[in-house]
């Protein structure tokens, strides 16, 4: 007794500390009607106190007082206690809302005070607060409302709190809102009924009544939300209301879940003769029903909606419709306990019985499902199901003759068994004594499901190192992988020696039957020892022939490997025998017909006659009387390269072939190894013929400059005296000298574009200046030879003359043109020339150059080749005309690399014309850099010159010193180096380097001078001149630190516009 009472003082006092978060806590008992308050407002106190303690007498009056009138009936039904005790004692809470006058929700749950048989009358009742989420408390005032009327009696303004405004509709500081937007913000599918609740009142005009609407506001995040206006009306001394005063509740979250549980149900229901709702109060309420039908029951109906308790009404139901021996099973199955835990773990949980109405028996179905995880109501449901119980009678009955038969035929068998694979379930059919499954059928009947069973059969018979692959075989996975395809499977197993010694099986799975959700399948297990030892003893012998057959076709498959199929061909009966190869061809067949319909299909077009006529029977055999094997290589149709050969294998006496073998090899790598190695031998001989060509072009073309040199430093040498011979003779050197340069440049032009290195950036340029340059030098070229240079304007219109693009390649380009037009055309010839601009756009336009000569023009033969390397028409050309035949292919390679275009026309003897068409951009006006290059005095400036030459140095210091410029010599990198450490910061103004130096080269000396810790070394200009002008070169010179590069030999012009240049940038930094 001490310790009871000790539990009850402990849990009282658990309720004390929870207490706080709570409205009220009392402990009730039922049997005297007396509680106990762990935490109670004043106003129940007092109740409580005029009722002489009697909880019930003391609800009552807290109902009549502060409960609204709608939810009074649910203190009336919780103050059942036998009600009450119903619940509880099923294992359940009572859990109901309600809401008080000022619209205050409060949630009432109670629950058993213990499960110790002396408390069953002890509850625990606990009043609690709703969330703010779910109510919009009128007590804080600021759920409160005012609907002002007009004299009409129309509703003009409602009035609210700015938070209640802003929350409703996202409006800020404005309390009164005119009801006119009161109606846009509400869902239009709720005014009519809203007005027609406004109406009602004025009807009436009860000022006692309390009226509701349930109805949706927009929200400021343009959402609607469901509330519920509660309010009464307030009339004037004339009785005309003049407002409707009162408070809104947030009702969405109830509204939605109510909304969701009336779509599940909705979506059941179609199925169903009545359809049913059970509280967690274990209260019913009918959803459904459907009236036709003789089946219907409807005083079953309405009985069991009259009893409105759950489990009063299925004893009920029970004992008045369902059959006698299904009454039990159904009891059982549906109580609400087990339904409760069912409907957690599934998701429909049907019960069948026999329910017996007006004389007739039928086989019902009730269907048990849950609304939501968030509600403990569900969902019943009950329906007619004589169709499928009659089915599955049929489809018993049926799996009963069948397993009469099997007892009948299950001699052939020590064990049968009728399984349904998806779950497991097993019967055992057939056991024979004295076997393995008997004895362990006997040891344990209690197996959950066939699988568990095959476990404990593998663990006691099967060896350990087989048992892996017997539980795979026999695991639920596999057996149904096989079953998707194929109605029966059979294994074989061994296991350890039974007590008739036994120990090899066969298992036998025959399916049954299947649906979406079962397959049912037959297994039978019969020893078969007697078939192990016969197939032992005749695998014997075959394994003796084998071992013979193996060496042959060990050589076979050896051989095979380098073929892709190989055939046995008879010439007498004409057939074949496939050996090896691809199952698309037949094992063995007519061996002409075959042969003719692979080559009509699979072989290229081209190659189809060769192969018909090699393959000819009747030609074959004579062909292969001298010969012991034929060949063929052709091309399939997908590409692949094959070599059949027919080998002799048979000849009779007189020597006649009679049987071969047909090879077939696939050689495509062997064929694509040989094309290249064709391609690259040309490819060789191409290059090997342009490199001689090349050479011996430039042989020739070096030797006879240099040839002229020599001959006229002779003649200088023979008349040293003659001064007009002299001046004859070095201008004729002068122009040799200039024939080798711009051969040495052709060349290298040539190699930086074959490279695709092009040098040059986009800049600004006039049109008119450098044509008017390119002209003068033509004209004067032209003279010499008394050819008229004629600048055909007027067959053209110029529209700007500033653009912007690469003007030394422009240049380059028509200079070579012009070039080979008087290279080309005889003395008292002509020449002419124009240029058009096409306007392409606002920002481009397409320059056209033509240059039209009366020369010698060319055969339409050449033309095809005239932008080729070294291309000249004939050898004699070389001899009468110099050059290198590099020109028009350098002029093509720039014109492409602006985007443009070039082409000739051409007649012998007529003369030639060559058009060009490049697009440019339009550019700005720019100045004359020349003239101010030309404003830069290099006068007393000093220059380092680095040059091991002798002769070059010679030269370099006269080019300098003509400019005024003194000059310091060194004779390789390490003297440049040591000559700039010994000098005075800023001293030299510049350094020419040569490249190619002893005991130090240029580059590395200009990477130790710019490593130098002196202040000029990072910035003094250092200029490359050297004889490498290749693309490689440049950059080379250009990542060691030098500023410019100058290609050997020196031009002085150039030297002195490039220290020029280096000045300027100089003085501009």
């Amino acid at each position: 007794m001490n310790q009871l009472l000790q539990e009850k003082r402990d849990a009282e006092n658990f309720l004390r500390l929870i207490a706080p978060k709570y409205a009220a806590v009392y402990i009730l008992d039922r049997s005297t009607d007396t509680f106990r308050d762990i935490l109670a407002p004043e106003a129940f106190r007092a109740f409580a106190k005029d009722s002489e303690g009697l909880y019930s007498d003391a609800m009552q009056l807290y109902r009549d007082h502060y409960v609204a009138c709608d939810y009074q009936e649910v203190i009336d039904r919780v103050l059942d206690y036998d009600y009450v005790y119903n619940i509880l004692s099923s294992g359940n809470q009572v859990n109901v809302l309600i809401r008080k006058k000022d619209g205050t929700l409060i949630r009432l749950k109670i629950s058993c005070y213990s499960d110790k048989e002396c408390d069953k009358d002890l509850s625990v009742w606990v009043y609690t607060n709703e969330d703010s989420e779910d109510a919009i408390y009128g007590e804080l005032g600021e759920a409160r409302y005012c609907i002002r009327f007009d004299n009409n009696e129309k509703p003009v303004e409602f009035i609210s709190s700015e938070s209640l405004s802003e929350m409703l509709y996202g409006l800020t500081n404005e309390a009164r809102i005119p009801f006119a937007r009161l109606w846009e913000h509400m869902h239009p599918q709720d005014v009519d009924g809203v007005r027609a609740e406004l109406k009602e009142i004025h009807i009436l005009k009860d000022p006692e009544a309390t009226y509701e609407a349930e109805f949706r506001l927009q929200n400021k995040e343009q959402q609607y939300h469901w509330y519920r206006a509660i309010g009464k009306p307030v009339l004037n001394e004339k009785g005309k209301i003049v407002n409707v005063c009162g408070f809104l509740i947030d009702i969405h979250k109830h509204k939605e879940k109510n909304l969701l549980q009336q779509r599940f149900i909705s979506g059941l229901s179609h199925e169903y003769v009545t359809v049913w709702v059970i509280n967690h109060d274990l209260t019913v309420e009918l959803y459904q029903q459907t009236k036709k039908g003789d089946h219907i029951a409807q005083e079953a109906i309405e009985e069991f909606a009259k009893e409105n308790n759950y489990q009063k009404s299925m004893e009920k139901y029970a004992s008045e419709y369902v059959c006698e021996e299904d009454r039990e099973d159904f009891l059982r199955n549906v109580n609400y306990r087990v339904v409760r835990e069912r409907i957690k773990t599934e998701k429909v949980y049907p019960v069948v019985f026999q329910r017996k109405f007006n004389g007739k028996i039928d086989y019902f179905q009730a269907c048990f499902a849950q609304i939501s995880e968030d509600t403990d109501d569900f969902v019943l449901g009950f329906k007619l199901v004589n169709d499928i119980v009659e089915h599955e009678k049929e489809r018993n009955d049926r799996l009963e003759e069948e397993k009469q038969i099997l007892e009948s035929l299950s001699s052939d068998f020590t064990a049968i068994y009728y399984l349904e694979v998806n779950s497991g379930k097993f019967e055992p059919v057939h056991i024979q004594n004295e076997t393995n499954a008997s004895e362990l059928i006997r040891s344990y009947s209690g197996y959950k499901d066939f699988y568990e069973y095959a476990y404990q059969y593998a663990m006691r018979y099967i060896p350990k190192e087989e048992q892996p692959e017997f539980l795979w075989w026999f695991s639920r996975d596999n057996l149904k992988s096989l079953l998707k395809t194929q109605v029966s499977l059979t294994q074989n197993y061994r296991c350890y020696p039974n007590a008739q010694n036994h120990q090899y099986f066969e298992t036998k799975v025959v399916k049954v039957s299947e649906d979406e959700e079962s397959c049912h399948v037959l297994l039978g297990f019969r020893y078969i020892d007697d078939i192990i030892k016969k197939e032992k003893a005749t695998q014997k012998r075959l394994q003796n022939a084998l071992e013979e057959i193996k060496r042959s076709n060990e050589t076979i498959s050896t051989i095979a490997k380098s073929y892709s199929s190989i055939y046995k061909v008879d010439f007498e009966t004409d057939t074949y025998e496939r050996i090896s190869g691809s199952d698309i061809i037949p094992k063995t067949g007519c061996a002409s017909e075959k042969m003719f319909d692979v080559c009509e299909q699979d072989v290229a077009p081209e190659y189809r006659n060769i192969i018909h006529q090699f393959a000819n029977i009747e030609t074959l055999t004579s062909r292969l009387e001298k010969e012991e094997d034929v060949l063929v290589e052709y091309r399939m149709a997908d590409g692949n390269w094959h070599k059949l050969r027919i080998i002799v294998s048979k000849r009779k006496e007189n020597g006649k072939a009679i049987q071969a073998i047909a090879t077939i090899r696939i050689i495509s790598e062997t064929k694509r190894k040989e094309l290249n190695l064709f391609f690259e031998a040309e490819q060789a001989k191409r290059e090997a013929k342009i490199k001689t060509r090349f050479l011996q072009s430039m042989s020739h073309d070096m030797r006879t400059p240099l040839n002229g040199i020599a001959g006229m430093l002779h003649i200088a040498d023979q008349n040293p005296k003659d001064l007009e011979s002299q001046k004859i003779t070095r201008n004729k050197i002068h122009q040799s000298l200039n024939y080798l340069i711009s051969l040495v440049n052709d060349v290298l032009d040539m190699n930086d574009l074959e490279s695709d290195h092009f040098t040059e950036e986009e800049v600004d340029f006039d049109i008119t200046k450098l044509l008017g340059n390119m002209n003068i030098d033509a004209q004067q070229l032209a003279q010499e030879k008394n050819i008229q240079y004629v600048l055909d304007w007027y067959e053209g219109q110029l529209s700007h003359s500033s653009f912007r693009g690469f003007p030394i390649y422009l240049s380059r380009i028509l200079s070579i043109v012009v070039q080979n037009a008087v290279k080309f055309t005889p003395e008292n010839g002509e020449i002419h020339v124009w240029m058009n601009e096409k306007c392409l756009d606002d920002s481009t336009s397409l320059l056209e150059f033509r240059c039209k000569d009366n020369g010698i023009g060319m055969s339409q033969g050449f033309i095809q080749h005239a932008f080729d390397l070294f291309a000249q028409e004939d050898s004699s050309s070389r001899s009468t005309y110099q050059g290198t035949g590099l020109g028009l292919s350098i002029a093509k390679k720039l014109v492409e690399h602006m985007h443009g275009n070039i082409q000739l026309e051409s007649e012998k003897g007529i003369g030639t014309t060559v058009s060009i068409q490049i697009p440019f951009k339009l550019g700005k006006p720019i100045e004359n850099k020349n003239n101010r290059n030309q404003q830069i005095s290099l006068e007393g400036l000093c220059v380092l010159v680095a040059e091991d030459n002798d002769l070059n140095m010679e030269i370099v210091e006269y080019m300098l010193e003509r400019n005024g410029i003194h000059v310091v010599c060194a004779k390789d990198g390490q003297e440049v180096i040591d000559l700039f450490e010994k000098s005075e910061v800023n001293e030299f103004d510049f350094i020419l380097m040569d490249i190619m130096m002893p005991k130090l080269n240029g580059l590395d000396a200009t990477r130790k001078i710019r490593a130098l810790k002196r202040l000029d070394a990072k910035t003094i200009p250092i200029i490359a001149m050297s004889a490498n002008a290749f693309v490689e070169d440049i950059m080379n010179s250009k990542l060691a630190g030098m500023n410019m590069h100058l290609a050997k030999p020196l031009d002085e012009t150039k030297l002195v516009e490039a220290l020029k240049q280096c000045k300027k940038d100089e003085d501009f930094k």
